[in-house]
């Protein structure tokens, strides 16, 4: 089994198994091409909706690409 570095839960879908991240840079969106983490049936989600990168140094940044919604972060 694939081990990362993080993992996504929803916090609505209870019954969708976790995202793991595995790539040091995770596009999410509704783009079926060019993302790692396509949801295309969400309209609360952006075409390209964030970016979830992890430095050398082991932070982790999130980028909030602002098409009209935003992104939160949990923790």
């Amino acid at each position: 089994m694939e081990e990362g570095w993080a993992q996504l839960v929803s916090t609505t879908d209870l019954e969708s198994d976790p995202v793991l991240l595995t790539k040091d840079k995770f596009i999410i969106g509704r783009l079926k091409t060019g993302t790692d983490l396509s949801l295309p049936d969400n309209r609360l989600v952006s075409a390209v909706h964030c970016v979830i990168e992890r430095d050398s140094a082991g932070g982790v940044w999130i980028e909030d690409k602002r098409q009209g919604i935003s992104c939160y972060l949990i923790n």
